[in-house]
Order: structure tokens, then sequence, then C-alpha cells
């Protein structure tokens, strides 16, 4: 993982710029345990926002979700999405069932999807198709 970003303005208005590389780049979240790999993708930030370009994350079996747009933080903390995701039958989670009581959900989650995501963190706008595949042991 390599980056530079650029600082200016005051402390009242930052302005920050710059890019985020991620070469060969893996890593688990342990609350779905699974593991997603990053090839060589890269995050930009500038006076607009967040932009992913086709950004590709691929999981433990090699399907791939794609992520293409905008995360608009012009008035920052309230961020405003145009967000492209799609899927084919990536799989997001892969987690055992625990004896832990508190442990609320397990099991593997595989999906598809087409579908944008628009809006505000607050009221965000949903639109597309979701398809939970069936799995088959």
């Amino acid at each position: 993982m390599t980056g530079q970003f650029n600082l200016r303005g005051t402390m009242a208005k930052p302005v920050l710029d710059g890019k985020l590389r991620l070469r060969e780049t893996s890593f688990n979240l342990t609350m779905l345990n699974n593991y997603f790999r990053v090839a060589d993708e890269s995050i930009v930030v500038n006076t607009e926002g967040i932009r992913f370009d086709s950004f590709r994350i691929e999981d433990s079996l090699k399907n791939a979700a794609t992520i293409d747009g905008m995360i608009y933080t012009e008035a920052f903390p309230n961020a405003r999405f145009d967000l492209k995701i799609r899927a084919r039958n990536f799989q997001a989670m892969d987690k055992p069932k625990s004896r832990d009581p508190n442990d609320l959900y397990y099991g593997k989650l595989v999906f598809s999807s087409d579908m944008g995501i628009k809006g505000t963190a607050e009221l965000p706008v949903v639109d597309g198709t979701v398809t939970i595949e069936e799995i088959r042991t």
C-alpha cells in the first residue's frame, strides 16, 4: 500500500487531495471470516470527495466485486453517494457457527449484484438487484 496526499487550506476548511494505491493487498475481515484481495487498484481523493474507478476486490474464491463512482465529501461529514456496485457470486461471509450466544450471525453469504447507491448516509437510496446465491455443499 502506497499513497501521497497533500493537505492545504485552513483548519476551518482543509483541502485534501491525493491517491492511495493498493497492490497485492489482502486482508481478513474477522467479523465475516473471509479473506479479500486487491491486486492493483487506486482510490483517489480530491476536492470533490473519494473516487472509485472500477475498483476491483476479490473474495477468497477469486470472484470479484467492482465499485465505480464517488463519495462526495464537500459538505463533510454529510457525505453524498453516487456509486455503482457490481458482483457475481461474490462470497462476502464464511463464518462458522459459534458457541458464543452473543454471536448473532453465521454461515456463508454469496451474492450477485448490479446496484446503485445514491443519497446520503442519513438517507441512502439503493436501486438495483441483489441476488443471494444458493450454496451447494
